[in-house]
């Protein structure tokens, strides 16, 4: 490593350590879920995917929670469900340029064959376990793109370049935005430039600063873009008694046997087992406090869906920063680096009902504004600054 790049990281990692410890201050006590639902509100939202896709919702006629747990791995973007309109569609894909990106995910990230992910269309949805997702292929539900009244929408936020490039330019008064479901892939780089086929926005997928200021049409958009009532509105039964600790699922490893009967005391342990994330969220509901360390088994830097899904669903989320891309809902208390410090830091709140509930609200406050109001209020006053043009 240069001595011009040692130091880079060292200032970045000075940075980051200020801007942690900065979170009282950058969500200071605001209805941010009331003022961001008023936006949302105003708003007809599409949510596309190709037929091609694995992940996601499978299910484009359902509806609330049962479109949430028809997802193939993640919850996605589940605060757009509470939009003045919202509709989700899986779409055929074309043989234009932008509707087959994935062809170069073989090549880019070592990902699969664009043979494999053309044969994702015609199967039976399973998850990781084997489980059935929906016996129904993609191919069976998907749409055509020249097929849907996009006139009848505000926002178009499509998975990939899901719509051609062509009936983008044909439909000029609504905000096209696109999120790519790689950042190893060679469009995320372009995209940071310049919008890609005539789309408005990119949408990142990420949620937290950067030294340089970023182009307009980049936004801050997370995968998992939410609020802390998201999880709840959809599934109220979340009244239990808290307790227990759930396990990031690629952190179980790092624990030792030891580490696991002293991390008992705090109550059950639980981690997502590659299931239906119906159960996943069941098991989350259930637990008070979320950790993430993956130490040596890290291979690269994590963007931290995981942890949103956490403070979405009530818990309070520990991990160590460095492993993170974003970094928007760590507070100082919240960052750790061993098990030994989670335990410690654990051990303080629940000899301390009111630091804990302090803790979560401030996390609480982090998600809700820039998981959720930041991100749509550059997506409502784009819009807005579009109709005006």
């Amino acid at each position: 490593m240069s001595i011009l790049n040692k130091v880079k990281r060292q200032l970045r990692t000075k940075l980051d350590a200020l801007y942690i410890r900065s979170a009282p201050w950058r969500a200071p006590v605001a209805d941010y879920v009331g003022e961001g639902t008023q936006l949302l509100r105003s708003l007809r939202i599409c949510l596309v995917k190709q037929e091609t896709f694995g992940d996601l919702y499978t299910q484009p006629r359902l509806r609330g929670k049962e479109l949430l747990y028809s997802t193939i791995h993640r919850s996605g973007p589940i605060g757009l469900f509470g939009a003045k309109s919202f509709d989700f569609f899986i779409l055929k894909i074309s043989d234009s340029e932008e509707s087959t990106v994935w062809k170069y995910l073989h090549a880019d990230m070592d990902g699969p064959l664009p043979e494999d992910i053309l044969a994702v269309r015609d199967k039976s949805i399973v998850n990781g376990r084997g489980e059935l997702v929906t016996a129904v292929p993609q191919s069976q539900v998907a749409v055509s793109m020249f097929e849907v009244p996009w006139e009848h929408y505000d926002v178009i936020i499509s998975i990939n370049f899901s719509v051609d490039e062509k009936i983008i330019r044909d439909h000029p008064k609504q905000l096209w935005c696109y999120v790519l479901q790689e950042p190893s892939m060679r469009h995320y780089k372009q995209s940071m430039r310049q919008p890609l086929f005539s789309y408005d926005l990119f949408l990142n997928q990420k949620f937290t600063y950067q030294f340089s200021q970023r182009r307009e049409h980049e936004v801050n958009f997370p995968y998992n873009f939410m609020h802390t009532e998201s999880f709840r509105s959809l599934e109220p039964k979340t009244d239990s008694v808290r307790e227990g600790v759930f396990i990031e699922i690629h952190s179980v490893i790092n624990l030792t046997a030891p580490q696991k009967d002293r991390l008992a005391k705090f109550g059950s342990l639980r981690f997502p087992r590659e299931e239906r994330f119906e159960a996943v969220l069941d098991k989350m509901m259930k637990s008070k406090y979320f950790i993430s360390l993956r130490g040596q088994h890290l291979a690269f830097k994590i963007w931290g869906n995981s942890m949103i899904d956490a403070v979405g669903a009530g818990l309070l989320a520990f991990g160590d920063p460095r492993e993170y891309h974003n970094l928007d809902l760590f507070t100082a208390f919240t960052s750790i680096t061993s098990v030994e410090e989670f335990i410690d830091k654990v051990t303080r709140l629940e000899n301390d009902p009111e630091r804990y509930k302090e803790e979560l609200a401030l996390q609480q406050r982090l998600l809700n504004k820039y998981c959720f109001y930041e991100p749509l209020k550059k997506l409502y006053n784009a819009y807005h600054k579009k109709q005006l043009a």
